[in-house]
């Protein structure tokens, strides 16, 4: 089945502009690493849900995770990843390639894990060299927000092997016992992830999560409306609203794209990771469940 997932959301979303973020950890965990946690029994759950639509989500890390919410053997319809950090979004679309090209796991873990910096240098150059908008982000990205962050898969390989638990020890986690190892994901679920790419039923948008124009490209995919789809969330609200700045107004912004989600036939499938729950998942069917589960007031 041949949906086009990428083409149909980047023609929808034309010249739209990306606003680059101040946020010092924008985008931090986003990339092939995350600091969300969630145990098995969780994905169980889910799957108890009956989730048969899309999986639609920040960053190209955690969401990975969401295959287990599937039944053995069966997809999601697609797998669209967004994020307003073009580090994240580039990588993304360099291993989207990797795994069409990969004759096996073995092969993919080289070409895109082991890879050289130079080489995957290299491949960013072509990546953006077809993405005007993508090349222009990268160049107006702060090195401030990237402070830490691995350059290149590889690294990030090499720290997941030997010393995952100082990384995330950055963010104040002390037990590592349901923690999400993304490369162990990604190459766990290998041929799922290389049949979605191949079938072009996989998306990495160099978009705003919360953007309406994106939300309504992702609304429109064939039949979403009418499927259970996950929509991941991870920490969100948390990172955007937590200093309650914003207040009910900023609130707002954000909660009205969302609940077009909730436009689909079946309730979606809300996963998040609130900092109240030391960031493991949760899962919920509305919006208003996600903003009083994260403790947000809002009338």
């Amino acid at each position: 089945m041949i949906i086009m997932v990428q083409e149909r959301i980047l023609e929808s979303l034309g010249g739209r502009e990306i606003t680059p973020s101040d946020s010092s950890y924008a985008g931090w965990p986003a990339l092939l690493s995350t600091s969300d946690r969630a145990k098995p029994e969780f994905f169980e759950q889910v799957r108890d849900l009956h989730p048969d639509g899309y999986i639609v989500g920040i960053g190209a890390g955690g969401i990975f995770s969401l295959l287990k919410c599937f039944p053995v053997g069966v997809l999601p319809q697609g797998l669209v990843m967004v994020d307003i950090n073009p580090h994240v979004v580039v990588a993304g679309r360099i291993m989207e390639q990797a795994l069409i090209e990969a004759a096996d796991v073995d092969v993919f873990i080289r070409n895109f894990f082991r890879v050289p910096q130079s080489m995957y240098q290299n491949q960013v150059e072509q990546i953006v060299s077809v993405d005007p908008k993508l090349k222009d982000g990268l160049t107006r990205w702060s090195l401030r927000t990237w402070m830490g962050v691995p350059s290149s898969p590889s690294e990030e390989w090499d720290k997941e092997q030997d010393e995952f638990s100082k990384l995330l020890s950055r963010f104040f986690i002390k037990d590592y016992s349901d923690h999400l190892s993304v490369p162990l994901i990604v190459t766990e679920h290998f041929l799922e992830l290389q049949q979605l790419a191949r079938e072009k039923r996989m998306a990495v948008v160099y978009a705003n999560f919360i953007d309406p124009v994106f939300v309504d490209a992702v609304v429109r995919l064939p039949n979403f409306l009418s499927l259970t789809n996950i929509i991941y969330l991870t920490n969100m609200l948390d990172l955007t609203f937590g200093d309650g700045r914003l207040g009910d107004a900023g609130l707002e912004l954000v909660i009205k794209p969302l609940r077009r989600y909730e436009e689909s036939v079946s309730p979606p499938i809300f996963i998040f990771a609130p900092s109240s729950n030391l960031q493991r998942f949760a899962a919920v069917r509305s919006v208003n469940e996600v903003l009083s589960y994260s403790g947000f007031r809002y009338p």
